[in-house]
């Protein structure tokens, strides 16, 4: 066996130990780093900003452009149907919506109770349909918490 003298700059495999300027980044960590603040991020930002209190400013300012005619329809937990608060037939809500809309762009809003069937809501949506009202909305209980 030979023996070989090692220099005292260079290692086993042969190469000078002052290391040569590398030719790229190693970006790895920087990737990892940046996902790891992105996902604080997006943590942190929703709790951030519902935290916020503002004291608005009270400003004189012209009226609201007025919105179109609001007309209610209710069924309450015995199944009876009222149109502004008077009481309707299933059959005859197509004809009470149309003596109620005044305006042509009028909204249908509906107050259902939950335990209403959806046949009979569907029946009821069958009839607004029949009277030509385009716009629709539901009327709900908002629970604060």
């Amino acid at each position: 066996m030979s023996t070989k003298n090692i220099d005292k700059n260079q290692n086993v495999h042969g190469a000078n130990s002052q290391q040569l300027p590398m030719n790229e980044i190693n970006t790895t960590p920087l990737i990892d780093v940046l996902l790891v603040l992105v996902i604080i991020f997006i943590i942190t930002a929703p709790i951030i900003t519902s935290r916020i209190d503002v004291n608005l400013p009270t400003i004189s300012a012209s009226a609201n452009p007025e919105k179109p005619e609001a007309i209610t329809l209710a069924v309450n937990g015995e199944g009876k149907i009222f149109v502004n608060d008077q009481e309707v037939a299933l059959e005859e809500i197509s004809q009470a919506l149309i003596a109620a809309k005044k305006d042509k762009e009028a909204e249908l809003r509906l107050k259902i109770d939950e335990t209403t069937q959806y046949v009979k809501i569907a029946k009821i949506l069958e009839q607004a349909k029949k009277s030509g009202i385009t716009k629709l909305s539901f009327v709900n209980r908002v629970v604060s918490q």
